[in-house]
């Protein structure tokens, strides 16, 4: 069994003992820190995002008294609660039985021995979040880039990515070498595909270069639209097929369409009629390819 780890402020969590005065006294633990998610009764409010690691159930918690009380699942922190309700002159705080595991990402299982281990994987928690920002940023654009291609590691060594989650195999890399700081180098010539489905060989980092700046110049394009589609949106795919979108999310249905038809190269096209929204508030119903295009050009 596992328990997620969320990176919660510690203020929410007081905030929360506080309205439950009548049944714990405040306790200030790192370890209640930890647990908050589940203190609470419904991990589904806090963001999947902050998520870093999952501890490895059972868990042994040791109370002031000396008793010890072991976790099975998450649910078994009632019975933490439970002991201070029955012992509400005790406000010294548990503590976690060392060692544990946690798992990182769903991946790679360790052991922490004690509470400075503890930290230091919280600690790295920030850190990879703060990674995962800079990738998120570096990797933006209007393409992506085709698997599979290949990055040579600060060390010299060769890391094949063959799809989207061999992503991870880099993490894990910097995560056993932590003396390295260097950016790794993609092995050129690459592939990349742009929104359009259009595939373009790059040869060098000088092209890359060039190709970001091309979506830098499409980004600046696309703000000049004084308009907004609004949802539903029918997108009509190079088979004829139809795919509603309720929401921005459903976008992730015309990527997954593409990858299902690898062969197909046309873009897919909006389908009619459609309603936008302009700055003011002021909507208008599209019922055409052409009104479409007039209206892109009054927005210059």
């Amino acid at each position: 069994m596992r328990l997620k780890f969320f990176l919660v402020p510690f203020s929410i969590l007081i905030l929360f003992m506080a309205c439950q005065k009548e049944d714990v006294p405040l306790i200030e633990n790192n370890m209640l820190d930890s647990f908050e998610a589940f203190i609470d009764g419904d991990e589904g409010e806090y963001d999947e995002r902050t998520v870093c690691f999952e501890f490895v159930f059972p868990i042994i918690v040791s109370m002031p008294d000396g008793t010890a009380i072991q976790l099975d699942n998450a649910d078994d922190w009632n019975s933490v609660r439970q002991w201070y309700q029955a012992h509400q002159d005790i406000r010294k705080e548990p503590v976690l039985n060392f060692p544990l595991d946690i798992i990182f990402e769903g991946i790679r299982t360790v052991t922490i021995h004690d509470e400075k281990e503890l930290k230091d994987a919280r600690r790295a928690c920030k850190d990879e979040k703060e990674d995962d920002r800079k990738e998120e940023i570096d990797r933006k654009g209007c393409f992506d880039l085709v698997f599979p291609f290949e990055v040579k590691m600060p060390d010299g060594s060769i890391i094949e990515l063959i799809d989207e989650k061999d992503w991870q195999v880099i993490k894990e890399w910097y995560k056993l070498h932590p003396d390295f700081k260097e950016k790794f180098e993609i092995i050129y010539p690459v592939e990349i595909m742009y929104e359009d489905r259009q595939v373009k060989t790059i040869e060098n980092e000088e092209e890359m270069i060039e190709a970001k700046k091309g979506c830098k110049k499409e980004e600046e394009r696309d703000k000049e639209n004084c308009f907004e589609l609004l949802y539903p949106v029918n997108m009509v795919m190079p088979d004829g097929s139809v795919i509603s979108m309720e929401n921005e999310k459903d976008w992730d249905e015309i990527k997954q369409w593409y990858e299902n038809h690898p062969d197909s190269n046309e873009k897919p096209k909006l389908g009619y009629p459609v309603d936008i929204i302009f700055e003011d508030g002021n909507t208008q119903t599209l019922v055409t390819q052409q009104e479409m295009e007039v209206v892109k050009r009054n927005c210059d």
